[in-house]
């Protein structure tokens, strides 16, 4: 309702009660009081740190042992921790002589055991990944360099 329309005792209580707060210290402060000392290290350390903000980077190392499946390991640099890691795989299936590609997940398992007389290849996988940090940055996309062979 404007205030044109509003009953006047109505204004006339809303103006009072502004007033009062405004004398009774009742108004939230934006300032700190003269009695509350800041460190000069809070500035500069928010200043440092929003200079210094520069999105993670993702690395990963992958081991098959002997008979094994192929196990992955996720690092990040840069950003701020913790990290979350997601990963996914492409997928090239030798009977269909196409490349797929996973969505990203938080947990994945590659299931790609060395290939055997008994169990013969059937694909390669080439592992992806990427990291996201406590801020929501994003790094880029890594794929391992090798593609894997897969019974």
């Amino acid at each position: 309702m404007p205030y044109s329309e509003m009953p006047r005792r109505s204004l006339v209580a809303v103006l009072a009660a502004s007033l009062s707060l405004t004398a009774c210290d009742g108004a939230p402060e934006l300032e700190p009081s003269a009695g509350e000392p800041i460190s000069e290290e809070v500035g500069t350390t928010t200043e440092a740190l929003g200079a210094n903000l520069t999105a993670p980077v993702a690395s990963m190392t992958c081991t098959r042992p002997p008979g094994g499946n192929l196990g992955c390991v996720g690092s990040a640099s840069g950003g701020v921790a913790p990290y979350t890691f997601y990963w996914g795989q492409l997928t090239y299936l030798y009977e269909t002589n196409k490349t797929y590609s996973s969505l990203f997940y938080t947990l994945f398992v590659f299931d790609c055991f060395a290939p055997s007389e008994t169990f013969p290849a059937v694909s390669s996988i080439r592992p992806k990944m990427y990291v996201v940090d406590a801020t929501g940055a994003q790094s880029s996309v890594i794929y391992y360099p090798d593609w894997v062979v897969c019974s």
